[in-house]
């Protein structure tokens, strides 16, 4: 009998799926000697095409408001894959192996105190809280403890200038944090000192890379000025005399 599939002849299907407008169109099948195929009601074939799954979840309002935010030319692609992967938890930290009925002893490369799990690495670990009490030093509001922390960092408003600062922040400091653990793993250590000085120099780079203008106000300037950023000032519009002449009225 399929996954799913009961006696009373309906699919038991998550309270999370039966959210989804659309899903409760999956309708009960009759039993026979073939192999259970759900009935799709929404289309006329009965089967799932990838056109009404992308409709289903278009109008269910579940697009995603940060993946085009992440990509830009001015940041390597293979960095911000790197995010990425970290957003969308798809990397492969000892604790998802072990999860996967495969045994492993497990120990972070980093601080060799705590088991490696996803989030011990990336936000609980005393060497990643280093990287991150540094970008806490421009970025006061910043205390990531969650994947939805840094969503929420890079959603914030600010200048185009700041944003890349923000966005290359982010990036090159969980690209850095998986390099160390990798090193540290199977070549040498890399130092703190020596992370955040790459990191920073990235940043630098990134920044002054790109033709985005800066706020004209103390934070915008407080920012550019700890990475040693080139700060790009927003032009403003000249300002146009005009003279009115009214004709005389007898």
């Amino acid at each position: 009998m399929a996954q799913g599939w009961k006696e009373s002849g309906s699919w038991d299907l998550s309270p999370s799926l039966l959210n989804i407008q659309g899903l409760h169109n999956l309708r009960y099948i009759s039993l026979t000697s073939w192999e259970d195929t759900p009935n799709w009601m929404v289309e006329d074939s009965g089967s799932i095409t990838q056109k009404t799954t992308r409709k289903i979840f278009k109008d269910s309002n579940l697009t995603c408001q940060w993946d085009k935010l992440i990509w830009t030319s001015f940041i390597p692609h293979v960095k911000t894959l790197m995010l990425w992967k970290v957003l969308y938890h798809k990397l492969s930290i000892d604790k998802d192996i072990q999860i996967r009925c495969l045994s492993l002893c497990s120990m972070c490369s980093l601080c060799r105190k705590q088991e490696e799990s996803f989030f011990h690495l990336f936000f609980y670990c005393s060497v990643t809280s280093q990287i991150w009490n540094y970008t806490k030093q421009v970025f006061p509001e910043f205390s990531p403890l969650s994947i939805n922390d840094i969503i929420d960092f890079l959603m914030l408003a600010g200048s185009l200038l700041v944003n890349l600062v923000r966005l290359a922040t982010i990036t090159y400091s969980i690209w850095m944090i998986w390099r160390m653990s990798n090193h540290a793993r199977f070549q040498k250590n890399i130092s703190i000192c020596s992370a955040i000085h790459t990191i920073k120099g990235f940043i630098r780079m990134t920044s002054n890379a790109s033709r985005k203008h800066m706020r004209n106000d103390i934070v915008n300037f407080s920012c550019l000025n700890f990475f040693y950023i080139t700060m790009r000032c927003q032009k403003e519009t000249s300002p146009i005399h005009i003279i009115w002449k009214f004709s005389h009225v007898n």
